[in-house]
């Protein structure tokens, strides 16, 4: 009888502290699942942008491949290396390093088409393609400003 009165007066507490501790641990449940959630999605963007790079790399190496492949039936890739040869070689003759200096200050102000369209000889002659995507990522430029 003690108990049924005792249970009269304490249930009431009971449920609500019940209910309120029921609330508690459902709101951290879904705190730490939200929490695995987040994690869960920084860990597939790394993941999706290491095979994203991956897969550009395979595929500026496979491109560099064939421009070596093509290289075999042309020789313009010689008189490209012969002709950047000569531009450094002339660097240190002292009667055209004044020329070349200026050379270079010219170039600084050439338009990015021009830069562009040079490094486009550059890559599809030589296979450089991992130097080209740096330069359109403005990782570098020639000379001056794009």
């Amino acid at each position: 009888m003690f108990s049924k009165f005792l249970s009269f007066f304490t249930n009431p507490f009971a449920e609500v502290v019940g209910g309120w501790q029921a609330r508690k641990t459902i709101a951290a449940e879904n705190a730490a699942a939200i929490a695995t959630a987040k994690v869960n999605l920084t860990i597939a963007k790394v993941n999706a942008q290491i095979e994203r790079t991956k897969g550009q790399d395979e595929s500026d190496i496979s491109y560099d491949m064939q421009v070596l492949k093509n290289r075999a039936l042309s020789i313009m890739d010689e008189v490209l290396i012969v002709f950047w040869l000569v531009v450094f070689s002339l660097h240190f003759i002292p009667e055209y390093a004044s020329t070349m200096q200026a050379g270079w200050v010219a170039i600084g102000k050439a338009p990015w088409w021009f830069q562009f369209g040079m490094l486009g000889i550059l890559v599809s002659t030589l296979g450089l393609f991992k130097l080209f995507r740096m330069w359109t990522e403005n990782k570098f430029s020639f000379g001056g400003k794009r």
